[in-house]
């Protein structure tokens, strides 16, 4: 059972032969990545302190947050979880005169 921090789904599957498996899933705080919870698996995964998330632990996340970081000048964390880098995304599109953003959240570019 679960310890600690509370599940990001569940899921149930069937091989061939009709076998059920069911599980619990869980996901990066700063890719979304999603991963099957198996505690004792040896798979290193880890809790960023700095935002309080779960996090892969998978070299591909940790590039990815090093770019996003870097076209994020004004950012003085040393990371960002994925909901504040998709909200300043949003924002930037606000703020430019070349884009208009729809109530659902659609960026359309003017011609």
């Amino acid at each position: 059972m679960i310890r600690g921090y509370k599940p990001n789904g569940y899921y149930t599957t069937h091989d061939g032969s009709g076998v059920k498996t069911e599980g619990e899933s869980r996901q990066c705080v700063h890719c979304q990545y999603i991963w099957e919870y198996q505690p004792g698996s040896g798979i290193t995964r880890g809790w960023c302190l700095k935002c309080s998330g779960l996090i892969c632990g998978r070299p591909e996340c940790a590039a990815q947050q090093q770019r996003i970081l870097a076209s994020f000048p004004d950012q003085t964390r040393s990371c960002m979880p994925w909901t504040d880098m998709v909200q300043r995304q949003r924002d930037r599109y606000d703020h430019d005169p070349r884009y208009t953003v729809t109530p659902s959240g659609i960026v359309i570019e003017a011609r």
